[in-house]
């Protein structure tokens, strides 16, 4: 299946140690691609030097995209962030933030909130995430993990929640796979909060290379969110992107993402302009539309 017509939602460039990309390169692809709208979603981590982009470097990715956006007047370019969240950092990270869009000039098309670490280990890491896993019951760390994302979401500070099960990514290397009805309550908790305090949630495909072997949120978490928007009468604000650290992994899975999403029932996501939303109708739900019409 095409790509073309997407968008991709979630990249990093090399101003991140674990990036190794150009905004010029992803430009320079997507565009081969066909894809309509692309973002540089570089890390904010306060803790970590090495995953923090200062505002001083967004000014200078800034000034790329604006380049890639006169080389490539038919792709969209966006500018956000992806923030580490840490309950002790919150006013830490509400005070920096700021100076993000006095950097560029202008306000972030959207920032992301993201957890990759819980009790001080890195459990996205391939290096340590064993330390949190094994050994050890994994179904209460999933449901702290839920109350943790449960407060990036009442921070406040987010459009965006990435995604939003990543504690299942080295699970099942490390220790017994767990059930979504094992940790149901506290994951609902998580996106009753979502619908309540408006803020969206990203479908992130890069899970299909990750040893869980599937999309980020999982299809019980997915359905749930789509069923609480349904009941509090609220539209689903949806991303979609593939967490790309370096050129060629853009747009990848992209495809497996749009079937993901059909299946659900979902017609459009969501993009972003300076932190307004924008409905996306997705590219087959266009041509579904137009069979039921036609």
């Amino acid at each position: 299946m095409s790509v073309r017509g997407l968008v991709d939602y979630h990249l990093h460039t090399s101003t991140s140690t674990d990036a190794h990309a150009t905004v010029g390169e992803y430009c320079a692809r997507a565009s081969a691609l066909g894809l309509a709208e692309i973002a540089i979603t570089n890390h904010m981590n306060l803790r970590t030097d090495k995953y923090h982009l200062t505002p001083e470097v967004l000014a200078e990715v800034w000034d790329d995209i604006r380049r890639c956006r006169r080389a490539h007047p038919d792709l969209v370019v966006r500018i956000g962030l992806e923030v580490d969240y840490f309950e002790d950092l919150k006013d830490d990270i509400a005070d920096a933030l700021p100076a993000y869009a006095d950097a560029i000039g202008r306000p972030l098309d959207f920032i992301i909130g993201s957890a990759h670490e819980m009790d001080g280990v890195r459990f996205a890491s391939k290096k340590q995430a064993h330390e949190l896993l094994v050994g050890a019951d994994a179904v209460p760390i999933f449901r702290r993990f839920f109350g943790l994302m449960t407060e990036v979401v009442e921070s406040g500070l987010f459009d965006v929640v990435a995604h939003p099960d990543l504690i299942r990514r080295f699970t099942g290397l490390h220790n017994r796979p767990v059930d979504f009805e094992a940790y149901r309550t506290s994951a609902e908790a998580f996106v009753d909060a979502l619908v309540g305090h408006d803020v969206g949630v990203e479908v992130n495909v890069k899970g299909l290379e990750h040893p869980v072997g599937s999309i980020y949120p999982s299809p019980e978490l997915l359905r749930y969110y789509l069923g609480a928007c349904a009941a509090a009468g609220a539209v689903p604000v949806i991303t979609m992107g593939t967490d790309a650290h370096r050129p060629e992994a853009l747009g990848t899975h992209l495809d497996a993402g749009l079937e993901y999403l059909e299946a659900m029932g979902v017609r459009e996501i969501t993009t972003f302009e300076e932190g307004k939303r924008i409905a996306f109708p997705l590219p087959r739900a266009k041509r579904h539309k137009g069979e039921e019409t036609g």
